[in-house]
């Protein structure tokens, strides 16, 4: 009787594991999902940024350069600024990349 009884704990608690076990791989999969969506959304916002921006602003300070929309760029008062017409001008100048332009 015992060891029919610890039978069918077994099989339900088997039963119970499989069970989230598939709850997990749907979860894992909807994520991945989620995930490649925003990857696309990041490099799509990116493009945008990269195709509009005119002008960088880079800190005299910091050497680093920024999009004009960065926030650590927004706070920098102006003589800290220096404005860069691209990218190019700036990187040569000696100027490291924000996070912003990544």
């Amino acid at each position: 009787m015992k060891i029919h009884h610890l039978d069918r704990n077994v099989r339900s608690s088997f039963h119970f594991v499989q069970n989230d076990m598939i709850a997990l791989q749907n979860k894992q999969f909807e994520l991945a999902h989620k995930v490649e969506r925003l990857e696309r959304l990041f490099a799509r916002q990116l493009l945008q940024r990269q195709q509009t921006v005119q002008q960088y602003v880079g800190n005299r300070e910091t050497r680093e350069l920024h999009a004009p929309d960065c926030l650590l760029a927004r706070s920098m008062g102006s003589h800290q600024q220096i404005i860069f017409p691209s990218r190019q001008n700036a990187l040569r100048s000696g100027f490291s990349e924000c996070i912003c332009l990544a």
